[in-house]
């Protein structure tokens, strides 16, 4: 009992709380903003999003990887912009801006001023994932990274204020993030588990909390009951993406480097270690620890089961502002500071855009003629897609006109299946149908198909599925860049040796 009074005195709230350093932390969110608009379409759609406008068209069969909320807002930028690539990416680049504020706002709830605000504001900015993932592409990722920044920030400020709306609005941007990706609920059990372990313990039967959670735990039984009536294909998603990262050639090994360099990036590593150390330990930031043990916790949870490094990318505002209050605390003369971050931020920024393996897109297509393809540089999968779907248009044309009635389009990878669904029905091709991924959901080709034009396929595959196969043409994106279709060919499959429904039936869909 007496233990119990001491940890609530300790974490008594404050109300004090340093000005918002508005102007430099507008320069930078507004730097980021203009850098991501610039360069949102340089290039093409990523595969992923090409799924996710498919998808958008496809939300009465049902989503097997992901909740609905990144479907539906890829479909609501559809109906705005159409295939405008920059305009289907604006969401995202409001999330990185904004993210870039909420994170200036923790480091002022942990009592940081202008420096503290501008240093964790900046290595915001500076980070890889924020800048060429997150804010790049329309993804799961994207909203999932910035619903733990949102969270967080009403958790911390919760803390100190002890404003219980606060606990009801984490609840509720708990349940729209449940709707961009369950991931959440990993940040929860942390951060529930920290404190019960080391308080503030009052934060859990706080009434608003639980009637948040409720709205979150409502909102969330359509997309579970579904799971349930299928199997829980989310659970297997998460086996497919393990055997992934193994065949990528990822592992426990190499988790925290790659989630250190081409995640939080060098500057971003070091300051989210020291941060976590600084939850833990540093004495002005003691009704945080928890927060510092939910850190290592989650990571931790990642790092064994397997996860994608980017997974905890979520926790880093947090992280980087504690560290960045710390630096400000300690530096033995302050105002030295600008001048000895200034040329380190600098450095981050540079190698952010020319020293990692995937950047920003501004780099011109010849700079990516013949270069092998590379897990690593996820900007291959934005070339070629159109050319992909005119192979296809290729084929069909050689298909009599008798035949094409009977005629089906089978893609073998769920982004070649994205690419027909957007580019297809302009040039005329028959809907496209894959059993790859959330694909397999949207339904089979109808029986009456006895043709097929297949790709994604070794031959091999497709002499096991059809009796008469015809390789008739290549994929060329005309610019030399290897990516995962270029090169691929194109058949016009005939005589098929089971129905489509048992072909269906017989595979696996998130394979």
């Amino acid at each position: 009992m007496q233990t119990e009074t001491v940890s609530e005195r300790e974490t008594e709230p404050s109300r004090s709380v340093p000005a918002l350093a508005r102007v430099p932390v507008c320069v930078i969110a507004g730097a980021v903003a203009l850098l991501l608009l610039l360069t949102s379409g340089r290039y093409g759609f990523f595969g992923d999003e090409l799924y996710f406008r498919a998808a958008g068209r496809n939300l009465d069969s049902g989503l097997a990887d992901q909740p609905p909320l990144v479907p539906l807002v890829a479909r609501a930028m559809e109906f705005v912009f159409g295939d405008w690539v920059p305009g289907s990416r604006l969401p995202v680049i409001a999330l990185v801006m904004l993210g870039v504020f909420i994170t200036a706002q923790i480091a002022r709830e942990f009592g940081g001023g202008r420096r503290a605000q501008v240093l964790a504001a900046g290595v915001y900015a500076v980070s890889p994932f924020f800048l060429y993932g997150a804010g790049h592409t329309l993804s799961t990722q994207s909203f999932d990274s910035f619903s733990w920044t949102l969270v967080s920030w009403l958790l911390v400020r919760w803390v100190r204020t002890r404003e219980d709306r606060m606990l009801l609005f984490a609840g509720l941007a708990t349940a729209v993030g449940l709707q961009g990706k369950a991931m959440l609920v990993v940040f929860w059990i942390g951060i529930g588990a920290s404190v019960l372990l080391l308080g503030p313990r009052v934060m859990l039967i706080r009434k608003q909390l639980w009637f948040g959670a409720l709205v979150a735990v409502l909102l969330a039984v359509p997309w579970v009951l579904w799971q349930i009536q299928h199997d829980w294909p989310q659970i297997e998603m998460t086996q497919v993406v393990s055997k992934e990262i193994e065949a990528s050639g990822g592992s426990r090994e190499t988790f925290l480097p790659v989630a250190f360099t081409w995640v939080a990036g060098p500057l971003g590593a070091i300051l989210f270690s020291l941060g976590a150390l600084a939850l833990l330990f540093a004495p002005t930031l003691k009704p945080y620890r928890f927060y510092g043990l939910a850190t290592i916790g989650i990571v931790a949870a990642f790092w064994y089961s397997n996860g994608r490094p980017f997974y905890f990318a979520g926790l880093f505002a947090v992280c980087w502002a504690a560290a960045a209050v710390v630096i400000e605390q300690r530096a033995p003369k302050a105002r030295y500071v600008p001048w000895v971050a200034a040329p380190i931020y600098t450095f981050a920024g540079i190698l952010m855009l020319w020293g990692l393996p995937s950047g920003p897109p501004i780099w011109p297509l010849s700079h990516y003629k013949d270069q092998p393809v590379s897990p690593a540089n996820m900007q291959l999968e934005e070339f070629g897609w159109p050319q992909m779907v005119d192979a296809v248009e290729r084929a069909w044309k050689q298909i009599p006109e008798s035949e094409r009635a009977t005629t089906t389009v089978l893609a073998g990878h769920y982004w070649q299946a994205g690419a027909l669904d957007e580019y297809g029905p302009e040039r005329g091709l028959p809907p496209v149908h894959s059993p790859h991924r959330g694909y397999w959901y949207f339904g089979a080709p109808p029986e009456s198909a006895t043709t097929a034009l297949v790709i994604g396929y070794s031959p091999e595959d497709a002499e096991n599925m059809f009796g008469e196969v015809e390789a008739v043409t290549l994929v060329d994106n005309g610019h030399r860049i290897n990516n995962g279709t270029q090169g691929q060919a194109v058949y016009i499959c005939r005589e098929p040796k089971q129905t489509w429904e048992q072909l269906w039936q017989a595979t696996r869909p998130l394979v």
